[in-house]
């Protein structure tokens, strides 16, 4: 949500270096003053992506937004994730742990090099990936495009 402001604060101090936000805060304070810019930084794009998922979730606190923004956004904010559309069947089915997710990243991810295996499409990260393994145990009937 910060994020969104761009540079707004005179100094460390009132940028928050004394105390952290959030829980597991590792935001940076980073001064800018006049046209300096940081790479790959675009506050408009950020305020554009709350107002969207504001609109989207319907909520006015600002904690549904930002639940809301984590799942339209998923790649482009840190703490994005891709939602599942049922929950989790605990009592039918053991939630994969790492092992799993070591197989399937090692064997089957875009950057693979095992011949004969099966590939995730170029583009998927290896969230979307895992969010795919997941949905297809939690809603096995759905075909996406």
């Amino acid at each position: 949500m910060l994020a969104s402001r761009g540079f707004a604060y005179l100094s460390g101090d009132t940028a928050g270096r004394q105390m952290q936000y959030h829980d597991k805060c590792d935001c940076d304070i980073v001064p800018s003053w006049g046209k300096q810019t940081l790479k790959g930084y675009d506050p408009d794009k950020f305020a554009e992506m709350y107002q969207t998922a504001e609109s989207a979730s319907g909520e006015s606190d600002y904690r549904g937004i930002l639940r809301r923004m984590r799942q339209l956004y998923p790649e482009e904010i840190k703490d994005g994730f891709y939602p599942l559309t049922n929950p989790w069947p605990f009592d039918e089915v053991v939630f994969p742990r790492q092992s799993v997710w070591d197989h399937v990243l090692g064997n089957h991810a875009p950057s693979s090099t095992v011949p004969g295996k099966t590939r995730f499409p170029d583009d998927w990260s290896d969230e979307k990936i895992k969010w795919a393994v997941k949905e297809t145990v939690v809603d096995p009937w759905t075909v996406y495009d």
